[in-house]
């Protein structure tokens, strides 16, 4: 990271640990610096009860939803356990989180894998397969962070509520729900549980972001049933990508935050004002007497 970019804001004191871009004018960005990846285990506590209070907010006075994502590259292998033991609760869908610019990598030829069979060269899994992720039909966003928050791999997008995701209670009747037969079989298999993820899986975000996105990609093989496609972002992308495709990004999602280990640290990037309600919830947690503990700037 171009830690020149980053700069201490009027409010530094009030807004310790963050830091703002203060050279950008087009969004509001700031960074989180971390000690390293995995996130120590201090780190990461005050920056999930941080990120937590920070999402209540965005619901509460913006009206706004998240969605949670998880790079499919750091659940192997610390995360593989976890993951695959609330798969079944969460839902992972896979899709496609693409840096700006850049292609997936081309499908692997007998040439090219020649050199790795003949033990010439390593295979670069980093380098072979694309950065694809896994988006949480489930919305446990705050479970989902205390598993797999702090690897270098969470990104949650905030945008505006969609109407198709809006669940109406199934009209079972209440006679049929608490019937012993029925009873025993709604623990083990809830009705409205199933209604929610369909809502869920409807959700109009999955169109618009491959509209937004993937229209480099169609004629990718690799690409062709993608269900969704968002944008891995790091800190020099909102400096140096051009202002049409910045303008796609909160096309898709009011508010950005990721884990981002090229950037040393987390990126919060917003196209509204949130200076202030930053400043207030760190105020609190300071209260609280939680202190972010110290890291490299």
């Amino acid at each position: 990271m171009d830690k020149r970019r980053i700069s201490l804001s009027d409010h530094s004191t009030e807004l310790w640990p963050l830091r703002r871009a203060e050279q950008l004018t087009r969004c509001s960005l700031y960074w989180i610096p971390v000690s390293a990846f995995p996130i120590p285990s201090a780190q990461k506590e005050w920056l999930t009860v941080f990120i937590d209070r920070f999402s209540e907010w965005t619901q509460s006075d913006r009206g706004l939803r998240a969605e949670s994502f998880l790079q499919m590259k750091t659940v192997h292998p610390a995360l593989l356990e976890p993951f695959i033991d609330t798969a079944h609760d969460f839902i992972p869908v896979l899709g496609l989180s693409q840096r700006p610019g850049k292609r997936l990598p081309p499908i692997p030829t007998m040439e090219s894998l020649q050199p790795i069979i003949d033990g010439k060269r390593k295979f670069d899994f980093n380098e072979s397969v694309g950065d694809y992720c896994y988006w949480f039909v489930d919305k446990d966003a705050k479970k989902q962070r205390e598993l797999f928050f702090g690897y270098g791999g969470m990104t949650t997008i905030f945008l505006t509520p969609d109407p198709k995701t809006k669940v109406e209670p199934l009209p079972i009747p209440k006679g049929i729900r608490e019937h012993p037969v029925f009873a025993d079989l709604f623990k083990r298999f809830s009705p409205d549980l199933a209604n929610a993820r369909a809502h869920s899986l409807a959700d109009g975000f999955r169109r618009k972001s491959l509209d937004l996105f993937a229209g480099d990609l169609k004629k990718d093989i690799q690409s062709k049933g993608i269900p969704f496609s968002i944008p891995l972002l790091y800190t020099r992308d909102f400096f140096d990508r051009p202002e049409e495709e910045f303008k796609k990004w909160f096309e898709l999602f009011d508010l950005y935050i990721s884990e981002s280990p090229q950037d040393e640290g987390i990126l919060l990037a917003s196209k509204l004002d949130v200076e202030q309600p930053l400043v207030r919830i760190l105020k609190e947690l300071m209260t609280e007497g939680l202190t972010y503990p110290s890291a490299t700037l």
